[in-house]
């Protein structure tokens, strides 16, 4: 790209820009590549087959190529820029037109230009790599609707476990920028178990895996596990709306009190919309609870009965939704079951001796009924979360 001066009786090239990316010759026609500059400092050149932003910044080489997924698909129309003068760090938005056929925007949203450069370092490499990785995961799942590649550049460095752990990071506390907003939270929680989804598919697709280390990989594995088991919870806590508290709501609120969030409407809707890096704090907490009133003298045998079967019901929805993640994504992550670098979250002392405590309680629970119902203690199946005898033998 040439930036061209001019005096009152001569024109000269006062700058130049060069781009990294290559595109080949295309015979079709219409295929001219185009410029569209707006009334800051970034450049869209639209190619046949793919648009290159670009910073015009004397002191910037800031570059990102988007090509379309498709090689029969083409661009064949772009919007006109606007030449007016506006606000500072206004977002730049290019609207193009394809073959396949469909519309589509890309904007950019630059900080001053000199804040673009800080190339070269490690950090820059592996901020872009993050973004690259995010645009990917938020924009490029659905190809009906965007018709771009995300594909990584042969070129592009940084460290690929930081970049992918905080996109990771990012969807499990809803944190990313790129995070659509969505209301109803079953929707939200589903949308970010997609994501999670998406994250390790374009490490796969674009051949990364066996350049992720084991601790990243489990990292990821274990923050789409608790999406899981955070998505079981809610649908059990949300059948209970209306119907009172529960222990397992309780403990959420306990969890958020000590964190400085139990404030505002709904801190309950915020533990799963941005907390569920805690799911294994509300666990231990939901334990602790049923244990307090399992050793109560002031707690009648049926209250014993209902706290310990809630606390029963909230542990192992989470643990067989983790358990079932395990199983169904073991090899999209490429996980060494020889080798374990690092403690699971779901393995925590203190939650395996909150699962060995839930097992003798029932037991013990279980064995006290007998005693004090005798053989009504089968008559009654829906109380203690088992079927009769007899409904077992048919």
């Amino acid at each position: 790209m040439l930036e061209i001066g001019t005096s009152a009786n001569s024109v000269a090239v006062a700058g130049l820009t060069h781009l990294t990316y290559r595109s080949r010759l295309d015979p079709r026609p219409l295929s001219t590549p185009g410029l569209s500059l707006g009334s800051g400092e970034i450049a869209f050149v639209i190619l046949a087959n793919a648009v290159v932003i670009a910073s015009v910044a004397h002191d910037s080489t800031f570059e990102e190529a988007f090509p379309l997924r498709k090689n029969t698909d083409r661009f064949l129309g772009l919007s006109m820029p606007s030449y007016h003068p506006s606000a500072t760090a206004t977002i730049e938005t290019l609207s193009l037109l394809t073959s396949s056929p469909s519309i589509f925007s890309v904007s950019v949203s630059p900080p001053q230009g000199h804040r673009l450069v800080a190339r070269g370092t490690e950090g820059y490499k592996t901020r872009r790599l993050q973004t690259r990785i995010e645009q990917a995961v938020f924009f490029g799942t659905n190809e009906a609707q965007n018709p771009l590649a995300f594909d990584l550049q042969p070129d592009l460095e940084g460290d690929l476990a930081v970049a992918a752990i905080a996109v990771s990071s990012g969807i499990l506390a809803s944190s990313s920028v790129n995070m659509p907003l969505i209301l109803d939270l079953r929707a939200q929680l589903a949308d970010r178990v997609h994501r999670a989804k998406a994250l390790i598919e374009y490490i796969n697709v674009n051949g990364l895996l066996g350049k992720l280390p084991q601790h990243a990989r489990r990292q990821l594995s274990w923050d789409a596990e608790r999406l899981a088991a955070a998505v079981a919870l809610w649908h059990n806590q949300n059948a209970r709306l209306g119907s009172g508290s529960s222990i397992l709501s309780d403990a959420i609120l306990q969890y958020m009190d000590e964190i400085g969030e139990g404030f505002g409407e709904d801190p309950l809707r915020l533990f799963f919309r941005t907390k569920v890096s805690g799911l294994g704090n509300v666990l231990e907490e939901v334990t602790r609870r049923a244990e307090a009133v399992a050793e109560s003298t002031q707690a009648s045998a049926e209250e014993k009965s209902m706290h310990l079967r809630e606390a029963n019901e909230a542990v192992l929805l989470a643990l067989n939704a983790v358990a079932r993640h395990r199983k169904e994504t073991s090899s999209h992550y490429g996980l060494d079951s020889s080798s374990i670098p690092s403690e699971p979250w779901s393995s925590r002392p203190l939650l395996l001796d909150s699962l060995q405590w839930h097992f003798e309680a029932t037991d013990g629970l279980l064995r006290e009924r007998v005693r004090e119902l005798g053989a009504r203690v089968d008559e009654e199946p829906a109380r203690f979360g088992r079927r009769s005898r007899r409904s077992r033998q048919s």
